[in-house]
């Protein structure tokens, strides 16, 4: 977009101050198409301003100047609020620390962190002094451009400024740490604000939890938040809810969830004639009956506390991870009913429950409603083929357009339409003046890595293009490379398919794996910021991260969970070092985070891959009791694990389990039990098992009767990137049916005649008993 265009959408928002709108245009454009890089360029800027009065009357009066620089930080082009403080305070105006923070706060609501710290540093400058609002500003700033290392020092700054640090300061600190997995440095901090008088109260338990989900569910944080709940403002304790109903959705615990749901109103029981008069909603369960909603002033509740947007966002997004569109739409009713408006994560949710359930042009109508250039972005939609409707069940007027909605719409559509989708959302985001973040890399660089399969070095090429001053690589980001070459190693290592296996089990198959001598990672005792792994020099991989990894550990990156999950599994599978991966699994868990299901799958593969099945089996069992719900991930690492042994019935009757355990088989699980048969010779009864089990995916076509087994396995392995889809959407109305609270109806009034209380909602068994566990 050019500086023209942007002016002239500026140009509407600024005040007219008595001149024409035709003259603010003026000062826009002639303001943002010079640049004052250099001295000279500057000066020759100023004289340009000293000789129009429309110019100098803008520049030279101080409350004008700040609100030319609030606007010019709105833009797409944030810098410019930094050029003109600086032209204006050379031409005599002399701003206060409280100009700055105006600018600032317009920076923060764009989330143009990248662009504070210069401009409060700017402020000191032209001011000879700060404030602690800036000084605050500056340290959120640094948290979330995860410059951790910035923060290691931080109170010196403050010091040094004469600024004493408010409990905010210590909150904003805190927070960072806990971001970046640094437990110790966290604990240090909120000694730190004890020791200056500061006591820790039910503000800092709301930071705390809030920020926790990155560590893994805790249940003593959540308990001590939800302990002081009462003292928290109505906001501060949403936030505490959202939260803590979030984790538990994290770890599938939706009982968990639903209970914690009743805490946002203390209701007196329903009337019976209430509940005779209460509408019938459709969804999964067409017999819910939703009670209508309680207004605020209501004297038959006395609330603590209400649901937000947020609230209603989370139940929306987790309803389309299940393909639930009914159930996500009644939810969406419930939330019209309470009085509360969408925000921009309501209509990213929209956006993903809409294109999960094949209804894309709902989605692309709800963002093209939103676009600044709204014609354009629907002739830009149509292009792939989509059409906008005209109804929709919410009125999304007032929610601004952000880079999050366009970021939910380019992963959906991105299975829907393949990369000429992300064209066509990157070509919108263009036109409105939306910028890519660091969300938007990493949305395709999954998509490169899972569906196309690019290369490590595709995918390094493609985060280095799309990487600019603003967005730096993440540890995603780099995620998704290390996993890329990993994965590769593996398949040196092992091979895939049926033959691998059937060879290590036939006099006549060859098995021609080998180890592939420097091509595989190798380890480091730094666990930071790759948990210790350190790729090879093969193919250039180390020359390639260098520079990335350079920028993660300048920034002071801890390693994630996500990636102490793939060392494990490197370690287990690739070298089979269980007791290296055991090892790093009891660090991990030393440091604070929380092992989930990939932990343990890893370790599960490297006792199957050794033949120890038994060892297997245990460890899924102390997943278990550790809280984590075993999946179908797990049983078909003991089904391949069975199959490999020869041992097709038990690995039939492994799969049976699975069935009894209410864990539906996907694509994955299906190919592994046939492979047990395949593997031992046994071709006649692979291809009747593979047969008899295509129903749970989709129905068996009726054309693929005298298909060759080695074509079938083909056709339905084609299946695993929708086969999730079409699971989730057979599992929906399993996982909803029998409570008998509902959801809608709990954020709505909090549980009335006929709520039950639910049960069998899994806790942690506690850090001990987790390295117990795998230690057998």
């Amino acid at each position: 977009m050019s500086n023209a265009d942007t002016s002239s959408l500026l140009a509407e928002k600024l005040p007219s101050r008595g001149t024409s709108q035709i003259r603010q245009n003026d000062i826009l454009q002639q303001t943002s198409s010079y640049p004052i890089e250099t001295k000279t360029e500057l000066k020759e800027g100023l004289d340009k301003i000293n000789h129009s009065p429309l110019l100098s009357r803008h520049f030279r009066d101080r409350d004008n100047a700040r609100t030319l620089a609030e606007e010019m930080a709105g833009t797409e082009l944030p810098q410019r609020a930094y050029r003109v403080l600086v032209v204006a305070n050379k031409l005599g105006c002399y701003f206060k620390p409280n100009h700055y923070e105006s600018v600032v706060h317009r920076l923060a609501s764009s989330k143009q962190w990248a662009f504070i710290p210069l401009l409060v540093s700017l402020g000191k400058k032209q001011c000879g002094r700060t404030s602690a609002r800036l000084m605050d500003w500056r340290t959120r700033a640094f948290v979330e451009s995860f410059q951790y290392a910035q923060l290691e020092n931080i109170l010196k700054d403050y010091e040094n400024e004469n600024i004493k640090p408010t409990s905010r300061t210590y909150h904003l600190l805190i927070s960072g740490h806990l971001r970046n997995h640094n437990l110790v440095l966290a604990k240090q901090c909120m000694q730190s604000m004890i020791e200056a008088g500061h006591h820790v109260d039910a503000s800092t338990h709301s930071v705390i939890v809030s920020v926790y989900r990155s560590l893994g569910p805790n249940i003593d944080v959540q308990t001590q938040a939800l302990d002081v709940l009462h003292e928290l403002d109505r906001q501060a304790a949403t936030i505490v809810l959202n939260s803590v109903i979030q984790q538990r959705l994290d770890v599938q615990d939706l009982d968990g969830a639903i209970r914690y749901v009743k805490r946002f109103y203390q209701l007196s029981p329903l009337s019976a004639d209430t509940q005779t008069q209460s509408p019938v909603v459709a969804g999964e369960n067409p017999s819910v009956q939703i009670p209508p909603p309680t207004p605020p002033h209501s004297t038959s509740s006395s609330p603590s506390c209400y649901p937000d947007a947020t609230t209603f966002s989370i139940f929306i997004k987790h309803m389309a991870q299940r393909h639930d569109l009914a159930g996500a739409l009644q939810m969406l009713e419930h939330m019209v009913s309470a009085h509360i408006k969408p925000d921009p994560g309501t209509v990213a949710t929209l956006v993903q429950v809409y294109c999960a359930t094949d209804h894309h042009d709902y989605a692309t109508t709800m963002v093209a409603k939103l676009c600044k250039s709204h014609d354009i972005s629907i002739f830009l939609f149509s292009l792939l083929g989509l059409r906008c409707t005209s109804t929709l069940p919410i009125n999304i007027t007032e929610v601004p357009a952000t880079v999050e909605i366009f970021n939910s719409l380019m992963h959906s559509l991105l299975r829907y339409r393949g990369l000429n989708g992300a064209r066509i959302v990157l070509r919108v985001m263009r036109v409105n003046g939306i910028r890519p973040n660091e969300s938007t890399i990493e949305v395709l660089m999954n998509y490169l890595d899972k569906v196309e399969h690019a290369r490590p070095r595709e995918l390094v090429r493609v985060l280095r293009h799309l990487s600019y001053a603003s967005i730096q690589p993440t540890l995603r980001h780099v995620h998704i490379i290390l996993r890329s070459i990993l994965r590769r190693e593996k398949f040196l290592l092992q091979g895939s398919g049926w033959n691998v296996t059937a060879a290590k089990l036939s006099s006549r198959r060859q098995d021609k794996s080998h180890y592939p001598t420097g091509r595989i990672s190798d380890s480091l005792l730094d666990f930071d910021p790759l948990a210790g792994i350190q790729v090879p020099r093969h193919l250039r991989y180390h020359s390639l991260l260098r520079p990335l990894l350079l920028s993660l550990s300048r920034r002071r990156i801890r390693g994630d969970r996500a990636t102490f999950a793939l060392r494990m599994k490197h370690e287990a599978v690739s070298k089979t070092d269980l007791e290296t991966a055991k090892e790093v699994f009891r660090f991990m868990v030393a440091r604070g985070l929380r092992p989930n299901e990939y932990h343990y799958a890893a370790l599960m593969e490297g006792y199957a891959q050794q033949g120890d099945l038994e060892s297997a089996e245990d460890v899924m069992h102390s997943a278990a009791q550790a809280g984590v719900r075993p999946n179908v991930v797990m049983y078909t690492i003991l089904i391949v694990g069975l199959a490999r042994q020869g041992k097709p019935e038990l690995a039939m009757r492994m799969f049976q389990s699975m069935i009894s355990a209410a864990i539906r088989p996907d694509v994955p699980s299906i190919d592994a039990v046939t492979s047990a048969y395949f593997a031992v010779g046994a071709y006649r009864l692979a291809r009747q098992l593979l047969v008899e089990l295509w129903s749970h995916i989709r129905p068996f076509p009726k054309e693929l009767r005298r298909v060759p087994l080695k074509e079938l396995a083909r056709i339905f392995r084609s299946y695993h990137e929708t086969s999730s889809d079409e699971s989730l959407k057979t599992l929906t109305k399993h996982a909803w049916s029998g409570y008998g609270f509902d959801i809608g109806r709990g954020l709505m009034k909090g549980g009335g005649r006929g709520d039950c209380e639910l049960q069998g909602s899994p806790t942690w068994a506690g850090l001990q008993i987790q390295t117990d566990g795998v230690s057998k």
